[in-house]
């Protein structure tokens, strides 16, 4: 489910009206205060048309975002709907149990229910939320994710757009692309996504196009970046395996099995992974993001990867 509320929120009078007008593209960004990522296609590709690939450093500098976007006009991207995938430093999420009350009043429940975890008020926080699938059990509550970013990150994104000649569809994160990137998955066996940063590891559990589970480990990556060496690689691998071992019997006891049969690994590190070794000590395939199927036919650098996976979600 795409993050509807919030493009909503970031639309502008002063872009092309997106929903009333078919487009011949579609957009996907990820944009950070140092660097924009972005991939573009055709709505309705020929088989193995290639995707165009883009990245501008700097994007909030003025020079960056006339670059910006003389790029999307001489490409005729700049009234394709787009997809921004927002900075991971500038939201927060939270695992909470589902509000018992009417649909109409579950954002403002939940934007005061986070009042004592933000660190800004929370009338000025945006919420959206996932609804995670339950047990088929009266005894087990159900559960959902809480999203909340400041209003102030969404105007800031909203007028950098408009600078840009951007056409905003919607806001989402990251987490989101992973149902996107992944090919036709069986809906009986949950995929799940490990990206590795230098400061911590996360994890996004999908299963049938739908989000398990999202959790941040401590692990901090950047301590482990001599794996060449055997003690160092051994403490690496134990401590990961255990984290997803743990996170995979959260998910089962918590919210429901997701009969996870592959793993996905992201690097942003370029470490040099012994993917049998890991998969001898769980027992469950994995390998990297870039050798699935649909990231290697369309032939994806690493680094667009997300990007991609915004792309793949926008509502032509």
């Amino acid at each position: 489910m795409l993050m509807q509320p919030w493009a909503i929120l970031i639309r502008s009078p002063v872009l092309e009206p997106w929903l009333k007008i078919s487009k011949p593209k579609k957009v996907g960004l990820c944009l950070n205060d140092d660097l924009l990522l972005g991939s573009a296609r055709d709505t309705q590709p020929v088989s193995h048309e290639a995707v165009e690939m883009f990245s501008f450093e700097h994007p909030f500098d003025a020079a960056s975002k006339r670059a910006i976007r003389t790029h999307l006009i001489k490409n005729q991207l700049d009234t394709a709907p787009a997809t921004i995938i927002l900075d991971p430093k500038k939201y927060q999420y939270f695992l909470i149990d589902d509000i018992d009350t009417e649909e109409k009043y579950k954002k403002e429940a939940i934007q005061w229910g986070l009042t004592d975890f933000l660190d800004y008020p929370a009338e000025d926080a945006v919420i959206e939320y996932i609804e995670l699938p339950a047990k088929n059990t009266m005894q087990t509550k159900k559960m959902i994710y809480a999203f909340a970013v400041h209003k102030e990150v969404i105007a800031h994104y909203q007028a950098w757009a408009a600078d840009c000649k951007i056409n905003i569809a919607q806001i989402d994160i990251w987490q989101n692309t992973i149902k996107h990137l992944l090919c036709d998955q069986d809906a009986l066996t949950g995929v799940m996504m490990i990206v590795l940063r230098p400061d911590m590891a996360e994890i996004v559990i999908v299963r049938n196009k739908e989000i398990y589970l999202l959790r941040q480990l401590d692990i901090s990556v950047a301590k482990y970046k001599f794996l060449q060496e055997k003690i160092e690689a051994e403490a690496f691998y134990n401590d990961l395996c255990v984290e997803i071992h743990r996170t995979i019997d959260f998910c089962t006891s918590k919210i429901v099995q997701p009969n996870v049969s592959q793993i996905l690994l992201y690097d942003d590190m370029h470490l040099t992974i012994d993917f049998p070794k890991i998969e001898e000590i769980l027992g469950i395939k994995i390998k990297s993001i870039l050798m699935d199927e649909n990231i290697q036919e369309k032939n994806i650098d690493a680094k667009f990867v997300f990007a991609y996976g915004a792309m793949s979600g926008v509502i032509s």
